[in-house]
């Protein structure tokens, strides 16, 4: 069940102690959500275009990295990070 939220004019799933507040508040409250919404898209994004560069990286065919979920690009590239720094040290041949 949702609620109309009227301070910042939208639907919530669970009424909060921020409606509760006198009017000012409440939408400091709201526009404050709405700037972390904003920042955790920003990093996000961020997150996203990193792994994007390190599967671009892999020692893998074009086609193979974009069937690469994100998930399964971090596994591959941790796979690929961990086994470089255990063969570092071995001698080559050997």
């Amino acid at each position: 069940m949702t609620f109309w939220c009227t301070s910042c004019k939208c639907h919530v799933s669970s009424p909060c102690a921020s409606h509760h507040l006198p009017e000012e508040h409440r939408r400091a409250v709201c526009r404050r959500f709405r700037a972390t919404k904003g920042a955790s898209k920003a990093r996000r994004d961020h997150i996203n275009h990193e792994i994007r560069s390190l599967r671009a990286l892999l020692p893998i065919s074009q086609e193979d990295q974009d069937r690469l979920s994100y998930l399964h690009s971090m596994a591959a590239i941790c796979t690929y990070i961990r086994k470089s720094v255990l063969f570092h040290g071995l001698p080559a041949g050997g």
